[in-house]
């Protein structure tokens, strides 16, 4: 019997925030790592907010959002970046119908965070 083997590694991207100041989110383009998405499943992104001591931070009060662009800045999909249970962690679902009509290239993101009023 023949095996295969499949490996699916997580989508985690590490965020440097800083909560007392929106404005002062760190750009590290030095450490960009790339991140796959695939056509035709439900991708994940899962999102690491820490702050400059590597600390988790409440992102529990923002709304946050993920915007995929294609190679000519065109926006691709907007992604609602939901904080999870636990302290810092959030991720967006980007469904299959998201890509059906683009061909393989690499994809640019942005991540956008607003206070939420009232809270």
């Amino acid at each position: 019997m023949q095996k295969i083997s499949n490996y699916l590694y997580p989508n985690k991207i590490q965020v440097v925030f800083n909560s007392d100041n929106i404005s002062s989110m760190e750009y590290r383009i030095v450490y960009q790592r790339t991140v796959k998405l695939y056509k035709g499943v439900t991708n994940i992104l899962e999102f690491d907010f820490k702050n400059s001591n590597q600390r988790p931070t409440d992102i529990s009060r923002y709304t946050i959002k993920c915007v995929i662009m294609d190679q000519a800045d065109k926006e691709v999909y907007t992604a609602d970046v939901v904080p999870t249970n636990q302290t810092g962690l959030a991720k967006a679902v980007i469904p299959p119908e998201a890509f059906e009509v683009l061909e393989p290239q690499f994809l640019k993101y942005a991540v956008y965070v607003s206070i939420v009023t009232g809270k």
